[in-house]
């Protein structure tokens, strides 16, 4: 298949920026989300450029009036959309008129493949529009792909300014950028030290009430893990005696389940009544979800414990959740009565939208880098300090979509990977789609670390917190394995 035409491209002035070399040259994006296509054994292909209506079939005006050769692509599978006069199998979204597979527009986001759904289609935003997209500010000094700094930011970043600080500006862009970023939950108080050369670093310390909080909260999950052991081991003796059979940890019950060798997933209602105060107490752990979720109220979609013991095996690359869309570019097929060049022609909502971001920035910017706002983020509370080489591998800007346009693209950068290390006191925040994989515990103890997961209020993951992956009987434990010894005692008194 040949790639996809872009127009209005100044291919010239892409490489000058490429090469660093111009800073103000400007380059118009204004390309369809259809590819120009002449199959050989087809003919031409006739779409018309109005939303599809609710009717099965389209009329001849309406196809006379479309673009001879332009097939409209789906912006989620990035395949072709033969059928948009069938209104049983693609969708049209009315307010970004992205083109969509009627499987597509309702696959991962949580909603219901109903008929009552399907006959609402066309009264819901699609999953860019829910998410929201924006432009990842760059400039390209010395041949290499830099993130621009808080003093860049174009101008649809200054509303931001004055509701929230720059530090949480500051990491809600590494955030977007990296696809994750550490943040202490405590305030910005720091302790200044001097060496012996006159050196000095900043420590933030952490406070002694959030790692005492945690410091309970890691001995009751301790012991509610090693009471939920106790009891899968009983069921498994049990069914040995009685040749029965017994559920397996890897579709596991709704609080314990084994997500690989060594590392299981455990659930308990302590852990979203220590952490989601924590979370929200934190100005900057609260400020940065708002502003990378682009929503001022985040919903709290889940929260657990996963407990990693001395030796545990590492993970397979993953992501948590898939990029809900994989074009950005304009939905509208090319014509010269919607040229952006025509000043006397309102242009369409898709194009005015674009012709806002361009207009409105007044950094370098370079093609290819709009971006959905992410969905989820996960927020990783460690209870043990976690180092580099037993935490958890990220491969940045593994989450963004890929460049449309490779004739536009800046200098490639070779994927790396990172494992930072993350303190008792602080959390590590990251995007549910960025490459990320457990690393092995080669330390000699369990390494446990609590999580809560945010979204945007329409998002709802089905897949790892649905019935149909993981049990829906809790296991229980043995109320001993819970007690102190005093409250043991206690409790053995009050029987006398």
């Amino acid at each position: 298949m040949p790639r996809a035409q872009v127009s209005h491209i100044d291919v010239d002035a892409i490489q000058l920026i490429a090469k660093g070399r111009s800073k103000k040259a400007a380059v118009a994006v204004t390309g369809p989300i259809g590819k120009r296509v002449r199959p050989r054994s087809e003919p031409d292909v006739v779409v018309s450029s109005a939303p599809l209506s609710s009717s099965r079939g389209s009329t001849t005006s309406e196809a006379a009036s479309g673009v001879v050769g332009w097939v409209p692509i789906c912006a989620r599978c990035n395949k072709r959309v033969l059928h948009t006069d069938d209104a049983e199998r693609s969708a049209q979204c009315y307010t970004c008129k992205r083109f969509y597979h009627v499987a597509c527009y309702l696959s991962d986001i949580g909603w219901e493949k109903s008929d009552r759904a399907h006959a609402a289609l066309r009264g819901h935003k699609c999953s860019a529009c829910l998410s929201g997209v924006y432009r990842l500010p760059w400039f390209v000094p010395d041949e290499k792909l830099q993130p621009a700094t808080i003093a860049s930011f174009p101008r649809s970043w200054y509303r931001h300014r004055s509701k929230f600080a720059p530090e949480s500006l500051a990491a809600a862009l590494t955030l977007l950028h990296q696809g994750f970023v550490v943040l202490p939950l405590s305030s910005s108080t720091t302790t200044t030290t001097t060496s012996g050369r006159g050196a000095s670093s900043a420590k933030t310390v952490v406070d002694e009430n959030i790692r005492q909080q945690l410091t309970d909260l890691r001995d009751h999950l301790t012991k509610y893990f090693d009471g939920l052991r106790h009891s899968y081991e009983r069921l498994v003796s049990n069914a040995a005696a009685t040749a029965g059979s017994v559920v397996s940890l890897s579709t596991g019950f709704q609080n314990f389940r084994m997500r690989c060798e060594g590392r299981y997933e455990i659930l308990s209602p302590r852990v979203g009544a220590v952490l989601y105060p924590l979370v929200t107490e934190s100005r900057l752990v609260k400020e940065v979800v708002q502003i990378a979720l682009n929503c001022d109220n985040p919903r709290r979609m889940s929260d657990g414990c996963f407990f990693s013991q001395a030796g545990s095996d590492g993970q397979n690359l993953h992501t948590d959740g898939p990029p809900l869309l994989n074009r950005l570019d304009s939905t509208v097929p090319p014509s010269d009565e919607n040229s952006l060049d025509n000043e006397n022609e309102s242009p369409r909502p898709a194009q005015r939208r674009r012709k806002e971001v361009d207009d409105d920035d007044e950094t370098n910017l370079l093609p290819g880098n709009e971006q959905l706002y992410p969905y989820a983020i996960n927020c990783f509370v460690p209870l043990v300090d976690v180092t580099a080489s037993n935490g958890t591998e990220f491969y940045p800007e593994s989450h963004l979509l890929p460049d449309l346009h490779p004739q536009q693209s800046a200098p490639s950068i070779k994927p790396h990977k990172i494992a930072p290390a993350i303190p008792v006191g602080h959390v590590l925040l990251f995007d549910y789609r960025v490459t990320h994989r457990g690393l092995p515990n080669k330390c000699g103890s369990d390494r446990p670390c609590a999580y809560i997961t945010f979204s945007q209020r329409w998002y709802n993951d089905t897949y790892n917190f649905g019935a149909q992956r993981y049990g829906t009987k809790p296991l229980e434990v043995e109320q001993a394995f819970l007690e102190s010894r005093e409250e043991r005692y206690q409790r053995r008194r009050g029987g006398e």
